[in-house]
């Protein structure tokens, strides 16, 4: 099965799925190195936005601050940033989207995987299996070409070809 193994390897070097379900497809990759990388990216990178826009609203504060006099209180300062938010809303533009953006883009992270999804279970299972029968197959005809030529030189039918071969007159050329 080791020769198998290695001559699948290389037909498909560029597959990078290294877990499937089953123990025996363990070995056998069925996804490529550009599907992975596209996944990582298409589902990280808004995962990553979610992350900042959630951050910068712990760690730096509301986005819109109005700038009080210095000599208002903390509480004073705090009435009139409210006060600012609650002007601002009398713009005719939506603002509910500026809210929903993070959650957008969670639905964006989530509709990128969803084909990545249905490759592992739904169709590389089949591949995988199809791929098992042709390391099988590989390694059975590879089995019986070593038992094949261990019996012609055994028997002798490769060295009368080859003596017969120099008593013409012909030089020997290995392959």
């Amino acid at each position: 099965m080791a020769i198998a193994h290695v001559a699948t390897e290389y037909v498909f070097s560029d597959f990078l799925l290294k877990d499937p379900n089953q123990a025996r497809y363990r070995s056998v990759r069925t996804e490529l190195a550009v599907d992975k990388m596209v996944t990582c990216v298409a589902v990280g990178l808004p995962l990553l936005l979610i992350s900042l826009a959630f951050a910068q609203e712990v760690s730096v504060g509301t986005q819109i601050s109005c700038f009080a006099p210095s000599n208002f209180s903390w509480r004073q300062a705090a009435y009139v940033d409210s006060y600012c938010w609650a002007s601002v809303h009398t713009h005719t533009l939506p603002l509910w989207l500026h809210k929903f953006f993070p959650y957008i883009l969670l639905l964006v992270a989530v509709l990128m995987y969803t084909p990545a999804l249905f490759w592992r279970f739904s169709a590389a299972p089949l591949l995988q299996s199809d791929l098992a029968f042709i390391m099988e197959e590989l390694d059975r005809c590879y089995n019986r070409a070593v038992t094949l030529a261990k019996r012609m030189y055994t028997s002798g039918v490769v060295n009368a070809d080859i003596q017969s071969h120099f008593s013409s007159g012909s030089t020997y050329t290995p392959i």
